[in-house]
């Protein structure tokens, strides 16, 4: 190649390599920083509120990272947020290229809040032959945080979807209050219930067992293998706070054994000579804890923690009406904590409740038996410190004194003090004497 050659292709190299830089130039000029920008729909509602988030940055970005407001976040460019509390909630988004990123905050932009429920249900089935077990639905609007059903035949419960056995024949008027901050609201639905009785051979006889709600799991275990071996007898299991149901007692409700997690609804009883006092057996203990939210980020560890400012609400049981609630009190009264802590309360009417109001996290901590955890909704609590008490959380059984079933009463008893019921509470987490 000789030197004419040679300054062709050095020029025509020096051409090629500028003609790349000014592409690249051009390219370059066509990408910006990113400006942040989104809306949402809907920006206000009830609770549970789903809300889909719309990005409409420009600049192209290529990352996004979105803060709800309620402690959750997403890197999703178009995402999808359910608020599960109520509240005004600020939702921020940065947005990310090679050449910056921008931040868009919306104080208060998302609106969710509580209304007074409006109670309905459900019932399957509603008619049919006794013993008829019939399963109730909650079907509330307005977020229910309790839940008081009369099924018509003397029998309540406070469960959100009881399941309650109808023993004799006749049409009941069912009726469901729900509760929540903002109010209650009842639904009654008259002669919903239709009972019908073919006469059995030998006519069953019929107990009802008034029940501390805390073994609200273990009894009903225990009422269907009952039955299974007992097929003369039906139990009717009435469950409620110990101290509610001690008063029905004391006001003649038809009551034929009873089961309380308070000794001192017992001694009161037996003072009144309202139970057969040989009959009296303690069969189960419990223990006290002290529970947060799955998700909660107030590193509680211990009952002191809740002097924290950063704790805003604790569940306990009614200590007026309810035992896990006395014992609650006793406890964080030895400890120096009641005074403290008593305006941050929230008092709910049976240790169930105080586990709903935990499991939806409307309160930052709870005190409920040990046995209770194990019925909580998966992956919602977390027990996070045992707490001690002076006085033994035991659970007294006897027969009433006014029962016309004396024999069918014992015969449930011992049942529940005998190895098979015993069994069936040490499977709920119960200290049994086995």
């Amino acid at each position: 190649m000789n030197m004419k050659q040679k300054m062709s292709v050095a020029l025509i190299s020096i051409i090629l390599l500028s003609a790349t830089a000014l592409a690249a130039s051009t390219s370059d000029a066509t990408v910006k920083a990113p400006t942040a920008a989104f809306s949402a729909k809907p920006l206000t509602g009830n609770v549970p509120l789903k809300v889909v988030f719309t990005d409409k940055s420009t600049g192209k970005p290529t990352s996004w990272k979105w803060t709800f407001g309620d402690g959750s976040s997403s890197t999703t460019k178009n995402p999808t947020h359910t608020y599960s509390k109520a509240g005004k909630y600020t939702v921020i988004l940065t947005v990310k290229n090679k050449l910056g990123s921008n931040t868009a905050t919306k104080s208060n932009y998302i609106n969710v809040v509580t209304v007074k429920p409006v109670a309905s249900f459900s019932a399957s089935p509603t008619s049919g032959e006794a013993p008829l077990t019939v399963k109730f639905t909650d079907k509330s609007t307005g977020t229910p945080t309790s839940w008081s059903w009369s099924f018509g035949d003397k029998s309540t419960s406070t469960a959100q979807n009881p399941t309650h056995k109808y023993g004799k024949a006749g049409k009941y008027t069912v009726s469901l209050t729900v509760k929540n901050a903002k109010g209650s609201n009842t639904k009654t639905m008259s002669g919903y219930i239709n009972v019908k009785v073919t006469p059995p051979p030998v006519d069953p006889e019929m107990i009802t067992v008034s029940v501390d709600a805390s073994l609200t799991e273990a009894f009903t275990d225990m009422e269907s293998q009952f039955e299974a071996e007992h097929p003369e007898i039906y139990v009717n299991l009435n469950f409620g706070g110990s101290e509610t149901l001690r008063r029905q007692i004391e006001g003649g409700a038809p009551v034929d054994v009873f089961a309380s997690a308070d000794e001192n609804q017992m001694d009161i009883l037996a003072d009144e000579s309202l139970i057969t006092n040989n009959s009296r057996k303690n069969f189960a203990h419990n223990s006290l804890v002290l529970i947060v939210p799955k998700s909660s980020t107030l590193n509680i560890t211990s009952i002191k923690d809740l002097t924290n400012y950063k704790v805003k609400k604790i569940s306990i049981g009614n200590p007026n009406i309810t035992p896990v609630g006395k014992y609650t009190r006793l406890a964080l009264t030895e400890a120096g904590l009641w005074g403290q802590l008593e305006n941050k309360l929230v008092l709910a009417e049976d240790v169930k409740q105080v586990l709903v109001y935990v499991e939806r996290g409307e309160v930052d901590a709870g005190f409920v038996y040990m046995t209770d955890t194990k019925t909580a909704q998966p992956g919602t609590v977390k027990i996070v410190a045992n707490v001690p008490v002076s006085t033994p959380i035991t659970y007294p059984i006897a027969v009433v004194s006014s029962t016309e079933y004396k024999e069918q009463a014992q015969k449930f008893l011992d049942f529940v003090t005998g190895k098979e019921g015993q069994a069936i509470l040490k499977k709920y987490g119960f200290i049994t004497k086995s």
